[in-house]
């Protein structure tokens, strides 16, 4: 939504403003698991994103979680623009 790509010298702050985790049955950590997320609202700065964790054996949701962040652009500066040349030339930008 905000047409930057990750990582880029645009951007500028980012932080998690709160988040959340519910856990719902046990699982072991040290195994895959399944994340399903998604983002009801991404703009204006900030995002509001909720997940759920899945087991792969029995597919029983484990955890659900919540997490809201703000993004904040880079103010232009010539170290900037220098990097934002260095990445598009080495074909790490779209």
């Amino acid at each position: 939504p905000h047409r930057i790509s990750f990582p880029s010298p645009k951007l500028g702050a980012l932080a998690t403003l709160d988040h959340s985790m519910w856990f719902h049955g046990p699982f072991d950590a040290d195994d895959w698991l399944l994340y399903d997320m998604h983002a009801p609202f991404a703009g204006s700065g900030r995002a509001l994103c909720f997940g759920h964790l899945y087991r792969p054996d029995t597919g029983q949701l484990v955890a659900s979680c919540a997490q809201q962040g703000v993004l904040r652009l880079a103010k232009p500066t010539l170290k900037n623009k220098a990097a934002l040349f260095a990445m598009r030339g080495a074909g790490l930008l779209d």
